[in-house]
């Protein structure tokens, strides 16, 4: 089929070179004008003969994807409105909440605020016991390492003067004392 259409373009291109005119005639060459709009309108059928359901199914497919894409369009466009909507709300929804937001902030934070010093001072409050629980202790064993240093000094310096002082007399007898002392405890 294409190849007559080819050759059918072919042969009306050559017979209307082969018409030739002449120059100088004034006048209209009606054989050739009629010629001509046969050509076209031969040419004109053929494309419709062939064309005819390819046109048509182009045509009705472009017509229902403009349709469809017209319809995604509306919808698209409803659906932008209403979030547009939504959105208008939802901003006067926060003007009008914005300053007792604000409120409650200043609010919470001031709570906040309390509440860590608060709790600031308690962990102060603790601190300071303990320390002044640890100073009463280290007082107190500064005392007794004190007094057993004392005692120790004392013993010793007792020991050096009874050592230097005492004569062996007084130490025997002092033993024979002791010894005593002792019997009669265990009896």
């Amino acid at each position: 089929m294409k190849i007559v259409l080819s050759l059918l373009i072919m042969l009306s291109a050559q017979s209307v070179f082969a018409a030739g005119g002449g120059h100088g005639d004034d006048h209209i060459p009606v054989t050739m004008v009629i010629l001509q709009a046969v050509n076209v309108g031969a040419f004109v059928a053929i494309l419709y003969f062939l064309l005819n359901g390819k046109i048509k199914i182009f045509y009705k497919e472009r017509a229902s994807n403009f349709e469809a894409a017209l319809k995604k369009a509306v919808v698209a466009r409803e659906e932008a409105v209403e979030q547009k909507k939504k959105i208008e709300a939802r901003l006067v929804q926060l003007e009008a909440s914005s300053e007792t937001t604000i409120l409650k902030a200043k609010e919470e934070a001031q709570a906040l605020k309390e509440k860590i010093i608060g709790e600031a001072k308690e962990a102060a409050r603790k601190i300071e016991e303990e320390a002044l629980h640890k100073s009463q202790n280290e007082i107190e064993r500064a005392k007794r390492e004190l007094r057993e240093e004392l005692l120790n000094s004392s013993l010793e310096a007792a020991r050096t003067l009874v050592a230097n002082n005492i004569a062996d007399g007084d130490q025997k007898r002092l033993k024979s004392e002791f010894v005593g002392k002792i019997q009669a405890v265990q009896q």
